[in-house]
């Protein structure tokens, strides 16, 4: 893991990149945008200690967020209280328009989850909504070979021909490893949206999989499209068992 420090120019309220300042404000826009998802503006989803985070603009016109202690997210959307351990978060910035967006967008953390009182139905069911169509879901699909079952059709490309992309390399009591046979598949989710599972750019073309669904080693594997755009405000606990 490789943790980036760069030098930070502060003036009250903007970050400073090449002579373009740049407010918090909207620093903080971009952040929630990317970390809390599409749901980042709504009234029932809030970071309550927002402005413990702090942000710098590399010369590449990277954004790099850390924070010195865990980010409190309240989602009352979900029922939630969630407490996120930020790793790493850089943003590749798109600065020929404005308001400035986020071309690409890699964070990674622990994030630990507790319930909120009084949870009612529509909790649970905006937690199934959340989880069907996930990234958590196609995962823990493939894990339990299930995805045909669960709606799932793999193709070489998004003219809707079936292959076998992928085989299966070792498999253990709460591990399975897997083999990318092309560096990028992709997804139709209940025949409603495509979205693309792709290896990164390391060179190397297995993952292993646990009974949880987490991925290892973190980042290996890339979600483009609906899978890639569902962020943190509507992540679920390892152990959601979905009903």
């Amino acid at each position: 893991m490789k943790i980036y420090l760069e030098e930070e120019i502060e003036t009250i309220g903007t970050v400073t990149i090449n002579a373009v300042k740049v407010k918090r404000d909207h620093t903080l826009r971009i952040f929630k945008e990317e970390f809390l998802g599409k749901h980042h503006d709504s009234p029932y989803l809030k970071i309550l200690n927002e402005h413990k985070i702090k942000f710098n603009i590399t010369s590449d016109s990277t954004l790099i967020a850390r924070c010195d202690e865990p980010i409190i997210i309240e989602n009352k959307r979900l029922g939630y209280k969630m407490k996120y351990d930020l790793i790493t978060f850089e943003a590749k910035l798109y600065l020929r328009t404005y308001p400035y967006k986020a071309e690409s967008v890699h964070f990674a953390g622990f994030c630990f989850f507790n319930d909120l009182k009084n949870l009612k139905k529509k909790h649970f069911k905006r937690r199934r909504e959340a989880y069907l169509g996930s990234s958590k879901h196609f995962i823990k699909s493939l894990y339990n070979n299930t995805l045909e079952l669960n709606k799932y059709h793999i193709m070489l490309n998004e003219s809707g021909k079936i292959e076998s992309l992928y085989t299966l390399v070792e498999q253990s009591k709460n591990e399975k490893t897997y083999k990318m046979l092309i560096p990028r598949v992709y997804l139709h989710y209940n025949r409603e949206f495509c979205s693309s599972f792709e290896l990164n750019e390391d060179g190397q073309d297995t993952f292993t999989i646990d009974k949880f669904g987490n991925i290892s080693p973190a980042g290996r594997i890339l979600f483009t499209g609906e899978l890639g755009a569902k962020r943190m405000g509507e992540a679920l606990p390892d152990d959601y068992q979905f009903q």
